[in-house]
């Protein structure tokens, strides 16, 4: 039995450290294989610690001299995939218990030595009813079922007081060791651990492990629900003696039950190495799914053709490593159409792609008439399917589905063509048309709301503030657990209509080498519309009568002070609620100075109020820019 007062280093939350003499030979990988081999390996001559005859001695250390070899009734128990422990008494339950009077005390005895004797008083009923209606033996048949009866009965109630603990994902011997063992400790000390976190109350449900983490589903009380526990992760990661920041809360998904959490703890890192991309998988059109990384649970992450996406990074948080994924992966697919826009400088992302994708425009001018064959591409899809009655496109080689990446998409916002790409975004699923914007300045100014709220899709890398990351993830970002700017470099949060929870994932990594061999191994890419009235290449090299023009007003262009009063005035809130001019600098992404120069403007206009030094809000009659 573990010891309940230990140290606070033996306090390890599954940590498989390695053996400081000689690396550990791990067991079989079947769990119905853990015998005499395990026994051998884990305490033979192999072992560390061993003695001089190659046997354990009873304190023979397996990590660092914490823990004692595995006895051979402890190695019989791991072949079992699920085991039950039992959670001592609460230290101040037990206190109060001890302050009752003396005739409760009777009274829960009695109570506590019937609820004991119960087997035995339906085995003496039994026998009853045997000797004088059966007039059997009352041994022959009683016994045995009571005895049964009694053992089952047992063995339930036994199970429900306890904690079920899952390593059935646990493979090789030393882990399952490592998870058993930590299990039991951390259920031991879980009294102890809300007493010292002042979550008392709290009832452990489950413990799950797996390669990577150990998940723990807890039965909160009701003052406690997901935003609690996430102010207290920090006081959670000492308890568990985890590593900082290795603790997540969530909602489990298979119950939606509000005291019901998940709190898992990562307790080996799967992005601490470059991951190499798999082989290509054919895409279906039942689910258009692209895997180009994995989350830090082991479990791939998919990116869905048919949702308009926003991806947000600034410079070096590794945008360019999930682009590159993305069109390495959909360029192979046969039924669908890259249209790339590059608004960069020298289209140094998209550049290498000329000859692999249907366009690649690198200019303002290139972005309108790609946008207008992709309306005019839209109004003859949405025609076609009201002949033929369909209420989504089907897309096929000839009329492909058609991906529409902007990298620097703040460029075109900045010069008023937000307009044209919500016309692009909205309905697009119906139409085979999709929209990915790519920005490494999420501001509210190159991201307005109006676009955002089209790209239903988020991939979230590392930004530069809190302010960025709401713009990214929405106002209530940092409550629901979407910190992108506390992210660690080349990793990321994906938020969509199929991931709810913010759980980090990293792109596959892709050397300059890979991306060579797959452009060059490339197959040649799907055209819209070849040779017809909306072909995007024929449109951009060489403009004609017959190309479908836009009927709906040219966009206002602004120059850069305008552009610099339109920022500051969205960076006002509408309601006239007061803001610090620092948050108006960090949303509108301008200077200081530029910032104090538009607001002294509007205020010798009348739009706006200075409530008192460095703080402003709009005028009650001020009008909208």
């Amino acid at each position: 039995m573990t010891d309940v007062h230990e140290t606070p280093r033996d306090r390890r939350w599954l940590k498989a450290v390695p053996d400081p003499v000689e690396p550990f030979e791990e067991g079989p990988e079947s769990d119905d294989e853990f015998g005499r081999e395990s026994v051998e390996t884990f305490a033979g001559s192999g072992g560390a610690g061993t003695g001089a005859g190659g046997a354990a001695t009873p304190d023979t250390p397996i990590t660092r001299g914490r823990e004692a070899a595995p006895t051979p009734a402890i190695l019989r128990a791991l072949r079992r995939d699920v085991f039950y422990v039992r959670v001592p008494k609460d230290p101040e339950k037990a206190a109060r218990k001890a302050e009752r009077s003396f005739e409760r005390k009777v009274i829960a005895r009695t109570w506590r030595t019937r609820r004991v004797m119960a087997p035995a008083y339906g085995t003496a009923a039994l026998a009853g009813i045997d000797a004088f209606l059966l007039d059997l033996p009352p041994v022959e048949l009683t016994g045995p079922l009571a005895g049964a009866a009694a053992l089952a009965w047992w063995r339930h109630n036994w199970r429900r007081s306890g904690v079920r603990v899952d390593i059935s994902a646990v493979r090789g011997l030393r882990p399952r060791v490592e998870a058993w063992r930590s299990s039991r400790r951390f259920v031991k000390r879980w009294p102890y651990t809300c007493r010292d976190l002042g979550t008392v109350g709290m009832k452990l449900v489950r413990i799950t492990c797996d390669e990577w983490s150990a998940s723990v589903d807890i039965r909160t009380t009701v003052k406690h629900g997901i935003p609690e526990v996430r102010n207290l992760l920090p006081a959670l990661e000492r308890a568990l003696d985890a590593q900082r920041g290795s603790a997540r809360v969530l909602a489990v998904p298979e119950n939606n039950k509000a005291r019901l959490i998940r709190v898992r703890v990562m307790t080996e890192d799967p992005h601490a190495e470059a991951i190499l991309p798999p082989a290509f998988v054919p895409v279906s059109l039942a689910e258009p799914l692209l895997e180009f990384g994995i989350f830090e649970t082991g479990e791939p992450v998919r990116f869905d053709l048919r949702v308009n996406t926003l991806v947000a990074g600034e410079t070096g948080a590794g945008k360019s490593m999930v682009l590159q994924n993305l069109l390495r992966l959909a360029s192979r697919v046969e039924w669908l159409s890259l249209v790339l826009l590059d608004m960069g400088s020298g289209a140094t992302e998209f550049g290498a792609w000329r000859g692999r994708a249907d366009v690649v425009g690198t200019s303002t001018e290139d972005a309108e008439r790609i946008i207008d064959v992709l309306l005019a591409e839209r109004q003859w899809r949405g025609e076609q399917m009201e002949a033929r009655g369909l209420k989504n496109w089907h897309p096929t080689p000839e009329h492909p589905h058609i991906l529409f990446v902007v990298d620097e998409a703040q460029v075109l916002t900045e010069e008023g063509y937000g307009d044209l790409l919500v016309s692009v975004a909205a309905e697009g699923r119906k139409f085979g048309i999709t929209l990915v914007l790519a920005t490494q300045n999420p501001v509210a100014a190159s991201v307005p709301a109006k676009v955002k709220r089209n790209l239903p899709q988020t991939i979230g890398l590392r930004v530069r503030d809190s302010t960025a990351n709401r713009v990214v993830f929405g106002d209530t970002a940092e409550k629901e657990g979407w910190s992108a700017h506390c992210l660690p470099k080349n990793t990321f949060l994906i938020k969509s209509p199929t991931y709810g929870e913010p759980v980090q994932g990293k792109a596959f990594y892709l050397s300059d080498a890979q991306q060579e061999a797959d452009l060059s191994t490339a197959p040649p890419p799907v055209r819209v519309n070849r040779g017809g009235p909306r072909d995007l290449r024929a449109a951009l090299a060489q403009p004609s009568p017959d190309e479908p023009v836009r009927e709906a007003a040219p966009s206002v262009r602004l120059d850069r002070k305008d552009y610099s009063r339109a920022a500051v005035w969205a960076a006002l809130p509408e309601d006239g609620s007061e803001v610090h001019r620092k948050d108006v600098e960090k949303v509108a992404g301008l200077s200081q100075k530029t910032c104090d120069d538009r607001l002294k403007e509007f205020l010798s206009e009348g739009r706006v109020e200075r409530v008192r030094p460095g703080v402003w809000r709009r005028a009650a009659i001020a009008d909208a820019v």
